[in-house]
């Protein structure tokens, strides 16, 4: 039967009717032929897509589950990141929205889910990780034609996308130490233990990410030069390169190159003790591997409680380094090579707020030339202005004109004027300068 669209006088509608790809019969209804007809043209145009490889009626579930194989399997994301869309599915998704075929999850259906997740009082960061895990899921769910569009991503032009961070989320997450809560914590820290005292100062003298700091090396240290070579980072238990995917060197302070050097001294004798020879790893654990993550948090809230200091995370110790840094008017370029931030507007945007202003003070800066040490500027002498600029007053600067002349210029029919002509500055008429001038004129 050819598709066609006609008028139902009972129903009081238009109806179209077609037969899909599997020859089944089917009928739309609209209130106009127009739109009957292009709810007609959809309807065919979808029918003759190809028949999806899954079923339509799979629910997310399994759906996720087997997604979680095939990604494994391929091996193309990273370990770390399969590990947390894995948690997240598992642990949020799934017990909430398993139960829904593919076909049926709507963008309510999602908002519904991260608005529960941020009323149990988890983070904005939190719920935009449990969305991204649902949607790189959903996003293959369109690939493999279960689904037309993906729901767990907004297409409102400028809207925000279901749980994404704001700029001003992110800012807030930056809560650096003052320099009382730093040496106070930096004092409980060594006297838990040398090896996680060393490293928390490292990191909060350095700027270095947690997992760049667990992945130094012995031989990345020139405390010579006083510098430090950065090229790797521990992340999800795999030492890989750095977050940027660039080394850089970074600089030692004075206090913390002699640290090291009692430390690193230290250190052989504890690694001959065990058998493992020349030290590798700066900062290894009892099996000499580099330390775990969560254990490193563990030692570093510890250590924050028995200071009596607020809750910080670990990452705060980069913060703490770069706001007391700039604090001290460090050129924002230098901590940018720091930190190993690419360009120094990346520093600017989270840590401009510490630098301080010092107002009106810095356009005093233009009032002197500022010397060489041991001399003068060579061809040029500062000489005082003078208390009058004008000596004259303003009556005094107007010309003098003889009686005679106004009394031949008047004869000739001429207007004169003290400044060339009435009411004109005396170079308005480039051809009357001067008294001289407008005679012979």
């Amino acid at each position: 039967m050819a598709a066609k669209v006609r008028y139902r006088h009972q129903r009081k509608c238009w109806e179209a009717d077609y037969r899909d790809s599997s020859g089944r019969r089917r009928r739309i209804t609209a209130e106009t032929r127009e739109k009957a007809e292009d709810l007609l043209a959809d309807a065919i145009r979808e029918s003759r897509r190809p028949a999806p490889e899954k079923d339509p009626d799979t629910r997310l579930a399994d759906y996720a589950r087997q997604w979680l194989e095939d990604v494994r399997a391929e091996g193309v994301l990273a370990k770390g990141t399969v590990e947390g869309y894995e948690y997240n599915l598992t642990k949020h998704v799934i017990p909430s929205m398993g139960h829904f075929r593919i076909r049926e999850i709507r963008p309510s259906a999602v908002k519904a889910l991260l608005r529960r997740k941020r009323e149990a009082g988890l983070g904005k960061n939190s719920v935009r990780l449990i969305r991204a895990a649902l949607s790189v899921v959903l996003s293959d769910a369109v690939d493999d034609g279960l689904l037309e569009s993906n729901p767990a991503i907004s297409n409102g032009g400028r809207r925000k996308r279901h749980g994404a961070m704001t700029q001003k989320d992110r800012l807030q997450n930056v809560r650096p130490m003052s320099w009382e809560q730093r040496e106070r914590f930096l004092e409980e820290a060594h006297r838990q233990d040398s090896l996680h005292g060393t490293l928390f100062e490292l990191m909060v003298k350095t700027g270095l990410r947690p997992g760049e700091a667990l992945a130094l090396k012995v031989d990345d240290l020139n405390l010579t030069e006083r510098k430090l070579r950065v090229e790797r980072a521990v992340r999800m238990g795999e030492v890989k390169e750095t977050k940027t995917g660039d080394a850089r060197d970074v600089d030692l302070s004075s206090e913390l190159v002699g640290l090291l050097k009692n430390y690193v001294a230290e250190l052989r004798k504890e690694t001959l003790r065990n058998g493992w020879g020349e030290p590798s790893w700066l900062f290894p654990s009892v099996t000499n591997t580099p330390l775990d993550p969560a254990n490193v948090a563990k030692v570093f809230r510890s250590a924050l409680k028995k200071a009596g200091l607020p809750k910080f995370r670990l990452y705060d110790l980069r913060h703490t380094c770069a706001s007391l840094l700039l604090a001290r008017c460090a050129p924002i370029t230098f901590v940018a090579a720091q930190l190993g931030h690419s360009k120094p507007t990346t520093t600017l945007t989270y840590y401009a707020r510490w630098i301080p202003s010092e107002g009106q003070s810095f356009a005093d800066l233009l009032d002197s030339v500022p010397v060489p040490q041991g001399g003068t500027l060579p061809g040029f002498a500062r000489t005082a202005v003078p208390k009058e600029r004008f000596p004259m007053e303003p009556k005094d600067l107007e010309p003098k004109v003889e009686p005679n002349a106004v009394l031949e210029v008047a004869n000739s029919g001429k207007s004169l004027s003290a400044f060339g002509e009435p009411r004109r500055n005396r170079t308005f008429n480039l051809q009357i300068k001067s008294l001289l001038l407008c005679q012979l004129s």
